[in-house]
């Protein structure tokens, strides 16, 4: 019987965004096509107790801080040990903390934006990834899960990774809930969405200086912001939202709008392109591969382009 172990930990944070909702389907997908001799269990390390959502996964879940399993990382403890048994091979779906190990490891690379341009992260983050060494989880890794091409290309540039280690993954499918209410404010509003806009990465500067103009010729259109509290005219900042609050979100906005300088997969393309919203994104990295059909692409660094193409929308909506 092959024992497989995923790492569990970056489901922890049910507020995490984009990775984890591309890593619980993606972990779900392979427990549902294992095969009858292999044995998948998803570890956890964690003092709380583990969200609803998870307890349906086959898990062991062990109640220690994460900050004890960072520190003992740098103590040659890495993850497995923490779990019963032996594994013929760990999964590892987002980079975190483990030393190195002789049991054979595969890597979920995302994106690796922040070998790109680091001044796209805040210091903290600069910092704990420093503290991290990807570069050497990814180096040591068995096996290289891509999520797109383009993320593969940058393993193969940036690191000198060879390519037969790297294999392109399909998309997993990415199920929102419906909505059980709307959001008060915007009942019967028109408005575009701009998703993260607390992240340097996002460009949402453009976007906000792109609607200046727009909202100077119809002071009824909106723009819904998630990320950061903004005070611009006919901007509304909102907090977290449940998938339920984001799948209404994608339904009644007159277009997702996506900016990002970088992106290695662009998940919530996929999920507008799930309640047929229209999409205006940058013609940056991997989004043209990604984009459905008819989305608007505009470069990222041209914030008048960005209002021609939302005034597009308004005039053919």
């Amino acid at each position: 019987m092959k024992r497989v172990l995923i790492d569990g930990r970056c489901l922890l944070d049910t507020r995490s965004g984009g990775v984890r909702r591309l890593v619980l389907p993606f972990i779900e997908s392979l427990i549902a096509q294992k095969s009858t001799d292999t044995e998948i269990i998803v570890g956890f390390t964690s003092h709380a107790p583990l969200p609803a959502d998870l307890e349906h996964l086959p898990h062991q879940h062990v109640r220690i801080p994460n900050k004890v399993v960072i520190l003992a990382s740098f103590l040659g403890i890495s993850f497995e040990n923490y779990f019963t048994g032996t594994f013929d091979e760990v999964i590892y779906p987002n980079l975190d903390f483990t030393a190195k190990s002789k049991t054979p490891s595969t890597v979920l690379i995302h994106d690796l934006s922040f070998l790109i341009e680091p001044s796209w992260y805040s210091t903290k983050s600069r910092l704990w990834h420093a503290l991290l060494r990807p570069k050497h989880l990814i180096k040591n890794a068995s096996r290289l899960l891509a999520v797109s091409s383009w993320t593969k290309h940058d393993l193969i540039k940036l690191l000198n990774i060879d390519e037969r280690k790297i294999e392109i993954i399909e998309a997993p499918s990415f199920t929102l809930s419906s909505a059980q209410k709307s959001i008060a404010q915007l009942e019967s509003k028109s408005f575009f969405l701009l998703l993260g806009a607390n992240n340097a990465r996002k460009n949402g500067e453009c976007v906000l200086e792109a609607f200046k103009r727009v909202r100077e010729q119809d002071k009824t259109i909106l723009l819904v912001v998630t990320g950061k509290q903004l005070q611009q005219d006919g901007v509304i900042s909102l907090d977290w939202l449940s998938d339920a609050e984001l799948a209404w979100l994608y339904a009644n906005a007159q277009a997702l709008l996506y900016p990002s300088w970088y992106e290695g997969f662009g998940i919530p393309l996929i999920e507008a392109a799930q309640t047929k919203t229209p999409i205006i994104t940058s013609t940056s990295s991997s989004l043209p591969d990604i984009a459905p059909a008819e989305t608007i692409f505009v470069q990222p660094q041209h914030p008048q382009l960005w209002t021609m193409a939302m005034q597009s929308v308004i005039r053919h909506g």
